[in-house]
């Protein structure tokens, strides 16, 4: 089964874009996720390379995630801007999130992130959160489930 979209946040223009992201390097997602960040599910693992296998630790729960750092950055975010295909499922919907019901909406911390209010290179977004993020989610639930929500969204 799909998950419900929160049009409200899918509607919110922000400035958590993939041009944005080579600026500030996922300071939120980092932030959002301070022992290990990069969930993938057992089955993205199977197709990664053995560089980014090496750095996983498998969970209680049979995730696979980075270890790092509290206030480091995220080993991943230079893989997931050059090597797109490489990005966990965690980090395709950011900035969404799942609530506790299953729900897609935004994540709390994006509207709060340090690196919007200090660096002036970030520049607004000019797209909806959902578009911005139409590749990833395509990929993470389909074009059939995208193009559904896309139309809620538009209404």
């Amino acid at each position: 089964m799909k998950p419900e979209l929160s049009i409200k946040w899918a509607r919110h223009i922000v400035k958590c874009t993939p041009e944005n992201l080579k600026i500030c390097k996922g300071k939120c997602c980092t932030d959002a996720y301070p022992m290990g960040c990069g969930r993938y599910y057992p089955d993205e693992v199977a197709k990664l390379p053995k560089s980014i296998k090496d750095l996983l630790v498998e969970d209680e729960h049979g995730y696979f995630y980075v270890q790092k750092d509290k206030n480091a950055p995220c080993p991943l975010i230079q893989i997931c801007i050059d090597t797109p295909q490489y990005k966990p499922s965690q980090c395709k919907l950011w900035p969404f999130a799942f609530n506790p019901q299953g729900r897609v909406v935004m994540y709390r911390g994006v509207f709060n992130c340090p690196m919007y209010v200090k660096n002036k290179d970030i520049k607004p977004g000019d797209k909806t959160a959902f578009e911005n993020c139409k590749g990833d989610l395509i990929d993470l639930f389909g074009e059939e489930w995208y193009d559904y929500w896309n139309e809620k969204v538009k209404e």
